[in-house]
């Protein structure tokens, strides 16, 4: 029997290649989405809000970690979170305007936008930075 100083500690390690394969779709969605755009296809706003949205809110949760582990660049990657989630809530409430079939979708995405943007906000005002 394994008393508790012979348990290994669960380490979790970040999957650096799905990591990078989520982000070159989310980019690709966006790129896509602006294609459709142009083309005035149909649902090219969905797709902007959905892979915009994914990519803000990675960004604002890298810039957490960075700001909790004081590490170099936090406060730009919580600036650019921060704006990111705010120009995926303000088109998200752009398009909830509208009847649209997405509406259970854009409220949650509303509230999770509104949510990491007033995180990385507070940790970008907040938080004291690191001293040198």
């Amino acid at each position: 029997m394994k008393g508790w100083g012979d348990q290994q500690l669960i380490t979790l390690k970040p999957d650096e290649e799905r990591m990078k394969r989520a982000e070159e779709i989310l980019v690709g969605g966006i790129i896509l989405g602006l294609f459709f755009k142009l083309m005035h296809w149909p649902g090219a706003s969905a797709i902007l809000v959905l892979c915009m949205g994914g990519l803000a809110m990675g960004i604002s949760l890298i810039g957490v970690l960075f700001k909790l582990q004081r590490w170099p660049l936090n406060d730009t990657f919580l600036l650019v979170g921060a704006g990111g989630c705010a120009l995926v809530l303000a088109l998200a409430l752009f398009l909830l305007a509208r009847p649209t079939a997405l509406a259970s979708y854009l409220y949650a995405m509303i509230t999770r936008t509104t949510v990491l943007g007033l995180l990385a906000f507070a940790f970008q005002n907040v938080v004291p930075a690191a001293h040198p």
